[in-house]
């Protein structure tokens, strides 16, 4: 199916990204040709949050800020029930992408607690915590950063976020 195929390789892409490796030559350009005539219109959140990000990744910025637009005409035409929430993981994967970790922080600090209105698997919608949490990290919020990452261990062991744990304890 097209959404699981969008979905999964933009998810896959965007966690090699996120946790500072590189995303082999070619594979953002590629999922993005594939992806592009592919949901169109604003309304399906979970479709539309991973458009962005692969928007967001392949410095798209006039199609992400296009989606976020219109994905706020949404919202305040009451039409999409997902929420304020999906424009706003929009402009935090931009602010992600163009390494301007604050403002995605700020863009994600109450919205990654809503993350499960956009819709998708429990994995789908903890890419949203997790880009949270590195960029809290990334731009020197370590306190917020220990916060996230204790909640996190709390849920489930994780050897990654423990090692970040211990960074941020030192």
């Amino acid at each position: 199916m097209p959404i699981n195929i969008v979905s999964d390789t933009v998810s896959l892409l965007w966690r090699l990204h996120l946790y500072g490796h590189a995303v082999p030559a070619g594979l953002w350009k590629a999922t993005a040709a594939y992806a592009e005539p592919l949901f169109p219109k604003a309304g399906f959140a979970f479709a539309n949050v991973h458009k962005a990000m692969l928007a967001a990744a392949t410095a798209d910025r006039p199609a992400v800020e296009a989606c976020a637009a219109a994905l706020t005409a949404v919202v305040e035409a009451g039409t999409l029930t997902a929420g304020s929430v999906v424009p706003a993981v929009c402009r935090a994967a931009l602010a992600f992408a163009e390494e301007n970790f604050d403002k995605c922080a700020r863009l994600l600090d109450s919205p990654a607690d809503e993350a499960v209105r956009i819709g998708g698997s429990r994995a789908q919608r903890e890419i949203v915590e997790a880009m949270l949490l590195v960029a809290l990290m990334r731009s020197g919020q370590a306190a917020k950063a220990r916060d996230l990452l204790d909640r996190r261990l709390h849920r489930r062991f994780s050897p990654r976020d423990d090692a970040w744990r211990s960074k941020l304890a030192a």
